[in-house]
């Protein structure tokens, strides 16, 4: 019977999140960078045009459902999924060849001015309410699933320069044996957080009409 060590385990993964960040460490400050910069662009936008926003004028569609009462919280969960999917094979796509790489920091820089935008009309529509949501459920969980991607676009962007000098790209399976075991981790990951907000926002949600 093969016994798994949990705290070897651990620590093996710890080693390796460690290393992946030393390795790519310049790719993660233009990436933070970004984030901040969207974040901070994406609420100011929001506070700037406070006296106009309604519910609708949040840019997250399936949020929208979900408040309104049109979807019920596996609704959200499996369609936070199916765009997890769509923008995972986005980011395969753009990295295939290097001059399509680029895409990756404006995909980045814009998730993350949607990010800080919708943050900003959750706390300027629901005040109190909207901060308890925003700082407990949706930006905990979206900051994690940034992250995530933040990672794969590393994985798969700075692969894409370094095989192209063996005439190589991602499609290799040597790609896949180099990176395989982080790809699945980033991809947890992102499912963890996505789970977490349809766990957790039906919960919290209740906030919004029990305060305002």
């Amino acid at each position: 019977m093969i016994k798994f060590d949990f705290r070897s385990g651990m620590s093996t993964l710890a080693f390796d999140i460690k290393d992946h960040f030393r390795i790519y460490k310049k790719f993660y400050f233009i990436f933070f960078t970004l984030l901040l910069v969207g974040l901070i662009t994406g609420m100011l936008t929001a506070f700037k045009y406070s006296g106009e926003i309604e519910v609708d004028n949040l840019n997250d569609k399936i949020l929208i459902s979900f408040i309104s009462g049109d979807i019920g919280a596996f609704t959200l969960l499996l369609r936070r999924i199916f765009a997890f999917t769509i923008i995972f094979f986005i980011i395969y796509l753009i990295n295939i060849k290097p001059f399509t790489c680029f895409l990756n920091f404006i995909l980045i820089l814009y998730e993350s001015y949607i990010l800080g935008l919708n943050c900003a009309i959750f706390i300027n529509l629901f005040s109190i309410s909207g901060i308890i949501n925003v700082f407990i459920v949706y930006l905990p969980c979206h900051l994690i699933y940034l992250i995530s991607l933040m990672a794969l676009c590393t994985i798969f962007c700075s692969s894409c320069f370094n095989y192209r000098k063996f005439g190589e790209n991602i499609f290799c399976s040597s790609f896949w044996h180099q990176h395989g075991r982080s790809i699945v981790f980033m991809i947890s990951l992102a499912l963890i957080a996505i789970i977490l907000e349809a766990i957790l926002l039906p919960t919290f949600c209740n906030v919004f009409f029990i305060v305002t």
